[in-house]
């Protein structure tokens, strides 16, 4: 029987998902950045109330999206351990019921 490793392909597409997600999506971030850069200039000159809590903009997702890629990875592995555990279990329990039924010996009755 060979030795599985589930981990292996959720690495995979983890790292699949940073390898070739990430530039791209940081790729749209700055196209749009610089295109709401140009067009909220005069939009600034106008005055507007001060927000009671001051956010940094966000210049990268990246975490978020390594975050998101983990949580996926962690539920595939989470669905898949437990259907490979229930199989486990289904073939544990019925080896141990044949084998308590065959240890159970009628005994004859002689007269």
């Amino acid at each position: 029987m060979r030795a599985s490793r589930p981990w292996t392909a959720s690495m995979l597409a983890m790292a699949l998902l940073c390898v070739v997600l990430v530039p791209a999506v940081l790729a749209d971030e700055h196209a749009v950045g610089d295109a709401t850069a140009a067009a909220s200039a005069p939009a600034q000159a106008a005055t507007r109330r001060a927000p009671v809590i001051q956010l940094r903009p966000q210049d990268s997702w990246v975490v978020e999206l390594c975050a998101l890629a983990f949580l996926a990875t962690f539920l595939v592995n989470l669905f898949v351990g437990r259907r490979r555990n229930e199989q486990l279990a289904l073939a544990w329990t019925t080896q141990v019921s044949l084998s308590a039924r065959a240890a159970v010996v009628v005994p004859s009755r002689s007269l």
